[in-house]
């Protein structure tokens, strides 16, 4: 974290004047989150993420998943099993909060609800990474074999069976509510930007989105409901966001995303950023 805050400041002053984002017009105010690990936001400014569960490398600890309101208050996202770590990695935009504990989890006004496994027995495991209003899910199933790689799925529901999304190797970051996933596929050349509308169909289709920096994606982290992206580019990670429109702006250098709502706050490992007019 020490790290991350550090590159933090000098991407926000790399930007220009006091924060501003490259084409002007914008102000960014850092809010800083302490330890908590965040990976997703929504429009309440909720955020979900969780805590290191490490008091020191001679005392592990499970992780514990995290929901802090957009007042500040904590809720600790229980496991299923009372046994194991818990994992948030999305929340809604109505607080439904998704994420992992054995597996794929759903939690529902704080507490933890298992999504189905797979129908296919080769696929013993799973992991959520985002939910929309809808309360359909995105994530993961992985196979009991070490050489076959995970495959993407999205559940329709808390009480369906995931369905594999296509191509091979398309992984799965974000999913708003119009049912549109955000993804990524390694290419030869880096990786390029996919997406899918999980309520129409499960084959994911490439944006053919042209980087403006000198090296193509590193990789897809966010996308909100009016269809902003935010990803990181290039052997820096410069942190850029692209309209609707396909315009770029740089936000930051040398840093990552984790979820960016539709006031254009976005969040970067404990700190949040917030955007405001100038």
């Amino acid at each position: 974290v020490i790290a991350v805050s550090a590159l933090l400041a000098v991407g926000i002053g790399g930007c220009g004047g006091h924060g501003s984002g490259a084409g002007g017009g914008t102000q960014f105010v850092i809010v800083d989150l302490g330890n908590l690990d965040v990976r997703g936001l929504n429009q309440r400014g909720d955020l979900v993420g969780f805590y290191p569960g490490y008091l020191s490398v001679f005392t592990p600890l499970p992780q514990k998943g995290i929901l802090r309101s957009a007042s500040g208050a904590i809720t600790e996202l229980l496991t299923t099993d009372g046994t194991w770590a818990s994992f948030a990695q999305g929340v809604s935009n109505n607080g439904l909060v998704a994420g992992s504990t054995a597996n794929a989890t759903e939690w529902v006004n704080g507490v933890a609800v298992p999504l189905p496994l797979p129908t296919d027995p080769n696929f013993p495991e799973t992991l959520a990474w985002s939910i929309n209003s809808k309360g359909q899910i995105l994530g993961f199933r992985f196979s009991s074999d070490p050489a076959s790689p995970e495959e993407a799925v999205y559940w329709s529901s808390a009480t369906t069976s995931p369905v594999t999304i296509t191509p091979s190797g398309f992984q799965p970051v974000r999913l708003i509510d119009s049912g549109l996933a955000l993804g990524y596929v390694s290419t030869p050349i880096g990786n390029e930007l996919y997406e899918v509308n999980v309520s129409t169909g499960t084959a994911a289709t490439d944006l053919h989105v042209s980087a403006q920096q000198a090296a193509p994606f590193y990789i897809a982290i966010a996308m909100n409901d009016l269809g902003t992206i935010v990803c990181s580019t290039g052997a820096s990670l410069n942190l850029i966001e692209i309209s609707p429109d396909g315009t770029q702006k740089q936000i930051l250098t040398s840093a990552t995303a984790t979820g960016i709502n539709n006031l254009g706050d976005i969040v970067v490992s404990s700190k949040a950023i917030q955007t405001k007019p100038t």
